[in-house]
């Protein structure tokens, strides 16, 4: 197993585990507009990725079986992040035949250590029941909005 910086080539990838990804959690039904939702999403990355979203891929016999994304913000400076830059972490996968090999905790300090490097000093997400341990455990912690941030 490698971890890979994504790019537009892998915008395929990113959709069909990002869709799966949805499906898992119950937050598209077949009434929904899939066809729009990819069309967008896909448009979202091909103008964003390794701009304003940084997505990082396991690869596994040259497939890509988890993924997991940072999209790069620039708020107002204040005291605590005065150059004030945060990350939201979003779209954290695994396929399932691949969960339990460490492969999301591998990308999420890739994603960490990448923050660190580009001076982000605040990373957070939200994150299912299932993810919460795996966050817990590398040092994210619930805030007053039921998040899961990172000071760095």
């Amino acid at each position: 197993m490698k971890i890979i910086k994504m790019s537009n080539g892998h915008v395929n990838d990113f959709w069909d585990l990002r869709l799966k990804l949805f499906w898992e959690l119950n937050e598209v039904t077949e009434d929904d507009n899939i066809e729009l939702l990819e069309r967008e999403t896909r448009k979202f990355y091909i103008e964003n990725i390794n701009d304003n979203l940084i997505s990082l891929g396991a690869v596994v016999d040259d497939k890509i079986v988890s993924v997991g994304s940072l999209c790069l913000i620039k708020r107002v400076p204040h005291i605590s992040n005065i150059l004030g830059f945060e990350g939201y972490i979003l779209n954290v996968y695994t396929e399932q035949s691949y969960r339990g090999k460490g492969f999301a905790f591998k990308i999420i300090k890739e994603l960490i250590n990448y923050s660190k490097e580009n001076k982000i000093k605040r990373i957070w997400l939200d994150s299912s029941k299932d993810g919460e341990q795996l966050y817990k455990k590398i040092g994210f912690v619930k805030n007053d909005n039921n998040e899961m941030e990172l000071k760095l």
